[in-house]
C-alpha cells in the first residue's frame, strides 16, 4: 500500500506546474514572511500610539494650573431702613391682593379648560373605536362573512349607542336585512 501511495505522490509532483505560485515552498515561505512583517509593523504602530497617548495624559496631569486671583469681597453693610408711608403700604397690599385674585382666576380657568380638553379627547377616542368597529364590519362584509360583519355592527351599537357611528352601524344592519 505504501508503494501505491509513493507512486501517487510522485505523479502529483510531476504533474504540478513548475512555477506554481501558491503551492511551492518558496511562495509559502514568502507569504509567511510578509505576514510576519505586517504583524511587526502593526505592533510597532500600536505601541507608538500608546506611548504618545500616555505621555499626553501624563503631561495634562502634571501641568500646573494658574492660581486664581482672589476676588475682593466687600463687607456687607446694614441696609438702611427706608421710610415708607402708610399710603404706600396700602397700595402695595392692594396690588398684592389683585395679583393673587388674578392668579387664582387664571388657575381655575386653566383647570376648567383641561377638563374640557379631557372630555373632547375622550369623545374623539370613543368615535375612533366605533369607527374601527364599522371598518371591521365593512371588511367582513366585503369578504362575504356576513355573520362577523353583523356582530361587529351590533358591537358598535352596543358600546357606543349615542355616537354617529352607531347610526351608521344601524343603517348597515338594515342593508343586511333587506
Amino acid at each position: 500500500m505504501s508503494d501505491r501511495l509513493s507512486q501517487l505522490l510522485r505523479e502529483a509532483d510531476v504533474s504540478a506546474p513548475v512555477g506554481s505560485r501558491h503551492g511551492s515552498p518558496i511562495a509559502i515561505a514568502e507569504a509567511v514572511r510578509r505576514r510576519r512583517r505586517r504583524e511587526i509593523i502593526r505592533t510597532r504602530v500600536i505601541t507608538t500610539a500608546c506611548v504618545i497617548f500616555g505621555v499626553a495624559a501624563l503631561g495634562f496631569t502634571l501641568r500646573k494650573s494658574e492660581p486664581t486671583p482672589e476676588i475682593a469681597q466687600s463687607k456687607p453693610t446694614a441696609p438702611a431702613t427706608p421710610k415708607v408711608s402708610v399710603a404706600q403700604l396700602e397700595i402695595d397690599a392692594r396690588v398684592a391682593e389683585l395679583t393673587a385674585e388674578r392668579l387664582l382666576a387664571s388657575e381655575s380657568a386653566r383647570r376648567a379648560a383641561t377638563r374640557s380638553d379631557v372630555r373632547v379627547n375622550l369623545q374623539e377616542q370613543s368615535d375612533r373605536a366605533a369607527l374601527v368597529l364599522i371598518y371591521e364590519g365593512d371588511h367582513y362584509a366585503r369578504g362575504k362573512r356576513s355573520d362577523d360583519a353583523i356582530a361587529a355592527y351590533q358591537r358598535a351599537i352596543e358600546l357606543f349607542p349615542q355616537s354617529r357611528w352607531a347610526d351608521v352601524a344601524r343603517q348597515r344592519l338594515k342593508d343586511f336585512s333587506t
